[in-house]
């Protein structure tokens, strides 16, 4: 255990439970951005002193109520299955949700 928590990168267990977070400054971006068929995705980036990783990709579909993404990646699992703290990951899920709804909601058609 004791070598692991010596570790340093974005997915170790130091990282995950955010030891250095005291001390370390951490920012995380999320983005939307138009793929080259034109539709919408989702990216974010964590990252930190020593390390960093981001994901992009997922539909902004997949965040809408009901949404069956046709690639099968969903925003909301690309959030969630980076270990970030579970406080950040409800506020960019929450964004994410209400630009969802804004972008490409019933309420958003003439």
């Amino acid at each position: 255990m004791d070598s692991q928590l010596k570790s340093y990168g974005s997915h170790t267990l130091r990282r995950v439970l955010s030891l250095d977070a005291d001390h370390e400054p951490q920012e995380v971006q999320v983005w939307i951005s138009p793929n080259d068929k034109g539709a919408l995705t989702v990216g974010y980036d964590w990252a930190s002193t020593r390390s960093g990783f981001s994901t992009d990709g997922a539909a902004l579909a997949s965040l809408l109520p009901g949404a069956n993404p046709e690639d099968g990646r969903s925003a909301i699992d690309e959030v969630r299955g980076n270990n970030l703290p579970d406080a950040v990951a409800a506020r960019m899920l929450a964004w994410l949700r209400e630009q969802a709804a804004a972008r490409l909601g019933k309420q958003s058609q003439p």
